[in-house]
């Protein structure tokens, strides 16, 4: 056909000098006409392009139903549905159609044998989506049935399974669009799967072959146990094989070729791809003819950075995601602004401290810290080079313990460095002595915390006090970046290090003896309250008032987000409007993923707090709940003093006096480095409205995307090609954050996902153990969370895999909290011992073994959790 819209393509074999637009003929239809052009086998196919299918999709969205089914949002009832599907049943063919659909069969060659009838919207088969099982095919498909196989694939646009995908990947629910796939079944001996990169381990070095006597489909929709082989992609080396099948459903020979077409697919495709094959006749594959079925990118793994990747076959190095950390807890892809800002930042701290180090810009692997590919990665190869796995796991358990847990299990003769960076010399050690000099002030103010922590307490809150005062005081903005920069954020460090960091030790080194000395005389629920009740933390602080403002607005009858929005907006509540002032001046500075600077604040987008504070309404009274938590630990204490001899019970006062006026301030550091990295933010919003104006952004929120050190060249209207390199950096962070959904902790430089040995299995797997870090045991639905915006009801068990101070309102409303990241100082467990909640960390591979609704049990003294009945 030659009309400008044609209502089908020929797609293998290619018509000569055919185009073939994504957007007419979907993924799947392209895809296998990139492979028929690349000279790959694949059987005769064509595609009933969109156009073919316009039609209907006019007549099905201008129906009453299909207005109700959008206004039902994203609990659409039934009934919506079942009328929809009538409405897609009832369409019937137009002539054009019956023509175009006549004369693509009589292409394809209707008479020979049965076909197969697949979806290929413009969606499916891409980087970021696959659509994998959510529209219909129909194998077997005789001639007579083709037109009947057609409708029901177009009626599943409309079912629920495939509206509630396209909502969960991003997709406008009001851009429906489809084609079709039709081609000729291969008569399959066998049939499967294969990966490029393990979808397990994420080793790109490895490929996964997964095959079944029959049909793929079998084993594509999970209809049987498929024969399942790893493959060293570098020497064809079988890695894992088939366990319990004596008679393997591929050969070698056959297993060999498979890897070396997927492999030859993934360098024509240019990322990891998993493709859908067949053997037609011979035996058990080995003298048969491959055929490929479908081939798309891989839509979930974690790529890896070319900064950190070594070639196939070096050794292998190892690194540590730092944005996972206790401090940072940032699981979403850092903006090009944040992450260009942690590597001034962490060129300043290292400056304040034991002076101006490079690596060698000629060795690829010489640097401590990697800032790439929106993460910051630790080079824990060139770590191991001075520090032991043992040593490293003991100081990483207080923070996290499934991280130490992962790093204790590693061989490090195995992944430490073999050459020395260039900055590890014996002349390192001659920076000692300047390194004391310049964090004298912390040490001096931790000893003195420790022996005499009254008067160093109130000499901390005088020396806080003034720090606050200096980076709360309006800055000269229009200072270059750099000179700004300087000025402002990095003559900062000697105080963030000798003052605010001051405050980490004495608490944290207090507790861990009085835990100790009260370890034989507590039960372990009484050991446990002693950990918690603290006063002084500011995101405590916060949390009570955001949930006094949650009172606030409940007494004045206002629960929705635009309902509060409305009445700060009116400013006819001065007591109101004055709260609200107040909370902004005291915390305006934080919200969700705050430590990345490209991430707007409550004071950018008040929506952000109000989400907040309206999901607070009807959960805990968060103070009364921490006044009961210290209430507990001051009973502990009573115990401990009373069942201790003389002298542990003076040793026990000593350290209340410590643990009651540092421990509250582990996260005074962290809400310090917010507030001066403010002043940044604000930098880099002047540039932004500069930007603006002079037309080198399109939009403030486009200031993300800009990296530190293009800020004078944006304000200035000298940034080269702009607009282009915001739209491939904004491209990058939404490919990424689809692709990843939990980074992991630790990677190696061929992308395998490190992790800790399972502590706790039990034969039925309804048993994960890990770290309980708040006392009580709990039961109730789970609600398996990957961000803080998601609907939580009162009694659920929130899991996550990790949590910031954006997550705080949710917790008011749980019953219990699973963390997959952290340790007894992560954001999440600190809260939840404030609330009284049971808290369990470290939970490895919790959020993927658990699904929404099961109901378990949470101990949070000895870190399990227990699947129960699906009812409670």
């Amino acid at each position: 056909m030659m009309n400008a819209e044609p209502l089908w393509q020929s797609l293998v074999p290619a018509a000569s000098g055919l185009e073939v637009d994504r957007e007419q003929v979907g993924g799947k239809a392209l895809s296998l006409h990139k492979l028929g052009v690349a000279g790959f086998k694949v059987p005769r196919a064509l595609a009933l392009t969109q156009a073919f299918f316009r039609p209907w999709i006019q007549a099905a969205m201008a129906s009453d139903a299909w207005r109700e089914l959008v206004a039902a949002g994203a609990q659409p009832r039934a009934e919506s549905h079942a009328k929809q599907r009538l409405i897609a049943d009832g369409m019937v063919f137009t002539p054009a159609q019956l023509k175009a659909l006549h004369d693509a069969l009589d292409w394809l060659g209707k008479g020979e044998g049965v076909f197969a009838v697949r979806s290929s919207a413009p969606e499916e088969d891409g980087e970021t989506a696959s659509f994998a099982g959510a529209l219909l095919s129909r194998l077997n498909v005789p001639p007579d049935q083709i037109e009947r196989a057609i409708r029901d694939g177009f009626a599943a646009l409309f079912a629920p399974q495939f509206l509630a995908y396209r909502k969960a990947v991003g997709a406008n629910a009001q851009a429906l669009k489809l084609a079709m796939v039709i081609q000729h079944m291969v008569d399959a001996d066998v049939a499967g799967v294969a990966f490029s990169v393990d979808p397990l381990s994420n080793d790109h070095d490895h490929a996964v072959v997964s095959a079944a006597v029959g049909l793929g489909e079998n084993v594509v929709a999970g209809l049987t146990t498929p024969d399942t082989w790893t493959v060293d992609t570098r020497d064809g080396r079988v890695v894992a094989r088939p366990s319990a099948s004596s008679s393997p459903s591929l050969s070698l020979p056959a297993l060999q070729e498979i890897v070396a077409q997927l492999k030859l697919i993934e360098a024509l495709w240019q990322c990891p791809v998993d493709i859908e094959w067949a053997y037609h006749r011979g035996e058990i594959g080995c003298k048969g003819d491959l055929y490929l079925l479908q081939a798309r990118p891989m839509t979930a793994y974690v790529p890896l950075p070319d900064p950190l990747r070594t070639a196939p076959g070096e050794r292998r190095r190892v690194y540590l995601d730092v944005a996972l950390s206790s401090g940072l807890t940032m699981n979403s892809p850092i903006s090009p602004l944040g992450l260009s800002t942690f590597a001034e930042l962490a060129r300043a701290l290292m400056r304040a401290s034991i002076g101006d180090i490079r690596a060698d810009p000629h060795r690829v692997h010489d640097a401590l810290v990697h800032f790439c590919a929106s993460r910051v990665y630790l080079d824990l190869s060139n770590v191991l080079g001075f520090s032991s796995t043992k040593a490293l796991a003991n100081k990483l358990r207080v923070t996290d313990v499934s991280l130490a847990n992962i790093v204790s299990s590693l061989d490090a003769d195995e992944v430490r460095a073999r050459s020395v960076p260039s900055w590890m010399r014996a002349s390192l050690l001659l920076r000692l002595p300047a390194l004391i000099w310049r964090m004298r002030g912390l040490y001096g103010n931790t000893l003195l915390a420790l022996l005499a922590p009254r008067f160093a307490h109130r000499r901390m809150q005088h020396l806080f006090a003034a720090l606050e005062r200096r980076f709360r005081a309006q800055p000269n903005l229009a200072l270059p970046a750099t000179q700004f920069w300087q000025r402002y954020v990095a003559a900062e460090m000697p105080a963030l290090l000798n003052q605010s960091m001051a405050t980490l030790g004495p608490g944290m080194i207090a507790l861990q003896w009085q835990t100790a000395l009260a370890e034989r005389v507590l039960e372990p629920a009484e050991r446990m309250a002693l950990q918690q009740g603290f006063v002084g933390n500011p995101v405590v602080a916060m949390q009570h008032a955001m949930a006094q403002l949650a009172a606030a607005f409940k007494a004045r009858g206002l629960s929705t987000v635009s309902e509060m929005r409305s009445a700060l907006d009116a400013g006819v509540d001065l007591v109101l409007c004055q709260q609200w002032q107040s909370f902004l001046d005291r915390f305006g500075f934080r919200g969700p993923d705050e430590m990345d600077v490209g991430q707007p604040r409550y004071s950018d987008d008040p929506n952000l707090a109000l989400c907040s504070i309206s999901a607070m309404q009807g959960g805990a009274d968060s103070l009364q709940a921490h006044q009961q938590q210290i209430a507990k630990r001051t009973a502990a204490l009573q115990k401990a003093l009373a069942r201790s001899g003389w002298l542990k019970r003076l040793m026990l006062a000593h350290l209340e006096k410590i643990v009651v006026r540092f421990a509250g301030w582990r996260d005074l550091p962290k809400h310090h480095l917010l507030m001066l990295l403010q002043r940044w933010r604000e930098r880099a919003k002047s540039a932004a409205a500069a930007g603006l104006a002079n037309k080198q952004l399109r939009a403030l929120d486009d200031i993300r995307y800009v990296q530190a050190e293009e800020l004078d060249d944006l304000q200035a209207d000298r940034l080269v090609r702009a607009a282009e390199s915001i739209a491939q950096r904004r491209t990058a962070a939404a490919r990424l954050s689809r692709l990843v959904r939990h980074f992991p902790a630790i990677i190696d430089s061929r992308g395998r996902i490190l992790r800790a040995p399972v502590a706790v299995a039990n034969a039925s797997g309804r048993i994960w153990s890990g770290v309980g870090v708040s006392a009580g045991v709990a039961r109730g639905p789970v609600r398996i969370a990957s961000s803080a915006d998601v609907d939580v009801m009162p009694g659920d068990i929130l899991v996550a895999y990790v949590t910031d101070p954006g997550w705080t309102p949710l917790f008011l409303r749980t019953a219990a909290v699973i963390l997959e990241v952290g340790g007894m100082l992560q954001h999440g467990a600190v809260v939840a011992r404030e609330l009284g909640l049971p808290c369990v960390i470290g939970v490895d591979g919790i959020c993927a073994a658990l699904r929404d609704g099961q109901m378990v049990e949470v101990d949070g003294v000895c870190g399990l959790v227990k699947l129960l009945d699906e009812r409670p």
